[in-house]
């Protein structure tokens, strides 16, 4: 596969075009993923029924198929992708969504307490620590009240 090319000629249609360049026998299943798609995740998606048609280069009508055509999403928001064997274990974070923090595979809008954000990453707070100052992770923020420091 190689060249795939898409199209948006209507808000409910996607044309993919020249996506085989060689004879697939007949009864041959196809598998064809569509990766980086922007999703709404605040809503529930639910995919309606989608038709599948083939043409030749000449524009005619090959075949049509609408049976058990569905989009699988394998990762749970906010994953952009995932463990395949656990949907909740995040091997990246969705930009669109507030979770954009990659952090022991899962995405999160800031660092876990104990933790702070520095090029990237969760970096740890001093010990004493269960929020710190970015600028300075000896500078505690808050203290975690069962530790041997709970006041600051």
């Amino acid at each position: 596969m190689q060249n795939i090319q898409c199209s948006l000629p209507r808000d409910d249609l996607i044309r993919i075009t020249n996506i085989f360049y060689s004879t697939v026998p007949a009864g041959t299943e196809i598998t064809f993923a569509m990766t980086n798609m922007i999703l709404d995740i605040d809503r529930r998606m639910k995919t309606e029924p989608w038709v599948l048609t083939t043409y030749t280069n000449d524009g005619y009508l090959i075949d049509r198929n609408s049976d058990d055509l569905f989009f699988f999403f394998p990762c749970n928001p906010p994953c952009q992708s995932c463990d395949p064997s656990d949907p909740n274990k995040c091997n990246s974070c969705n930009f669109l969504t507030d979770s954009t923090i990659l952090y022991e595979n899962r995405c999160y809008s800031s660092c876990p307490n104990g933790l702070y954000y520095k090029n990237g990453d969760c970096v740890s707070c001093d010990k004493k620590c269960k929020t710190c100052s970015e600028d300075n992770p000896l500078l505690c923020l808050s203290c975690d009240r069962d530790s041997e420091y709970p006041f600051l």
